[in-house]
């Protein structure tokens, strides 16, 4: 027993005084002296240029770690801004270093703005970064570091900026006034995640104002995700729908190993009620599986007014544009959409059901049907865009409807019965 009690005091006596050696050393040691060599490396090895505008403050007991102050990235090759932020503070917990466990305290980020591109040939301007990829039929090696647990007590992003452009698509995305806050981030241990941001796009048309809430889950060994309690809710205009508000709870995991995503959600978008179920199978060519029910949805109130149009005269007849349905030959879907009650263009129609199914570039909507101005519409509409030249075919059967009220919502005209 004595000799434990004196293994402790010793133990207590180490302790104390590396204690006390690293806290000199963080009073004395000045990290911002080096900063023209961190500089000269960075510039070396990628060719940007780290620009350090705030002090470099270091940290060794009970936690070794740093803070940056303000500070920049270039683009490759460039002196136009890649990346800066306001300041970062990261940390490391100095026992659980001796068994092979990185405990990080809490990952703070604030006043982060970046822009990420993807140039017509597929390349983006983060690739030199990540490191050259392992060649075309290199044999997988074990990583050194593959017993090393990483375990963060949490992760603080606030006021952070990203956009996402693509050259190819011609698409750009924004996302400003950024700030998320999680719980411990561990493989297997549940946490609590907040989420916020404005998303901004010109194509497609978007300005969303986006908060979500969720348990968060995930294993790394099996490449598994899931969130529980989510709450998502947007506001704002998308996809030709302004005064967008959608409020939506429920749950979704993904399966990395098996390829496999699933969701299921329900909630509000404006004054409908929603119900859905999502199943995607596959990742490189994913299979879509769905299942929504809407209780009513009144298409004109979300459209935008249309601008009105002075008067001239009318232009000159060019060739027509054809429909780009590209993007439909690699879809592959089925599901069913429910509607108890739908309007659009101020024409009505309830207990709508609709049948979907895509696959190599061909869509079928077969059966469409609905209780229509007191009678019955059943419809199939079929779309082939695999060939160069894309084919439609629609077949309609009404059935008792009243023309008179339908002529009445439609042209706003009370001239037939």
């Amino acid at each position: 027993m004595k000799i434990f009690k004196y293994a402790l005091f010793v133990l207590g006596g180490l302790v104390i005084l590396i204690g006390a050696v690293l806290a000199y050393i963080a009073a004395t040691f000045d990290p911002n002296q080096y900063n023209p060599q961190m500089v000269q490396a960075v510039k070396e090895r990628t060719q940007r240029t780290l620009k350090l505008e705030g002090d470099i403050g270091l940290s060794f007991w009970p936690s070794i770690g740093a803070k940056i102050g303000k500070a920049s990235l270039s683009e490759r090759a460039s002196d136009r801004e890649f990346a800066a932020v306001e300041e970062v503070r990261i940390a490391l917990k100095l026992m659980p270093l001796l068994s092979s466990r990185a405990v990080v305290d809490t990952v703070r980020v604030r006043g982060l703005r970046a822009s990420i591109v993807k140039a017509k040939d597929g390349r983006t301007n983060v690739d030199d970064l990540a490191g050259p990829p392992p060649p075309k039929g290199a044999p997988a090696t074990k990583d050194a570091g593959a017993d090393f647990k990483a375990d963060i007590a949490g992760v603080e992003i606030t006021d952070a900026t990203v956009s996402y452009a693509d050259a190819a698509a011609g698409t750009k995305y924004v996302l400003s006034k950024l700030n998320l806050k999680t719980g411990r981030l561990a493989s297997g241990i549940p946490t609590n995640v907040e989420f916020s941001a404005h998303v901004q796009s010109d194509t497609p048309k978007l300005d969303l104002a986006v908060t979500l809430k969720t348990r968060l889950t995930f294993d790394l060994e099996k490449r598994s995700l899931a969130l529980a309690d989510l709450a998502l809710e947007t506001k704002g205009a998308a996809a030709g729908l302004a005064n967008l508000v959608v409020k939506l709870t429920g749950s979704a995991d993904v399966d990395g190993a098996k390829e496999r995503a699933r969701a299921s959600l329900a909630g509000k978008v404006a004054d409908s009620s929603v119900k859905a179920r999502l199943d995607i199978a596959g990742f490189a060519a994913p299979a879509v599986n769905f299942d929504v029910e809407i209780d009513q949805l009144d298409v004109d109130r979300y459209l935008a007014p249309a601008p009105a149009v002075a008067k001239q005269k009318p232009a000159a007849s060019g060739p027509e544009q054809r429909f780009d349905l590209s993007g439909l030959r690699a879809l592959r879907a089925e599901g069913a959409l429910k509607i108890g009650s739908f309007k659009a263009n101020n024409v009505k129609g309830s207990n709508v059901r609709l049948a979907v199914k895509a696959n190599g570039g061909r869509v079928d909507l077969d059966p469409v049907t609905a209780d229509f101005y007191q009678g019955k519409l059943a419809s199939a509409i079929t779309i082939n865009a695999a060939p160069a030249t894309p084919t439609f075919a629609v077949r309609h059967r009404f059935s008792g409807i009243s023309v008179g009220p339908l002529v009445k919502d439609l042209a706003d005209s009370d001239i037939l019965e």
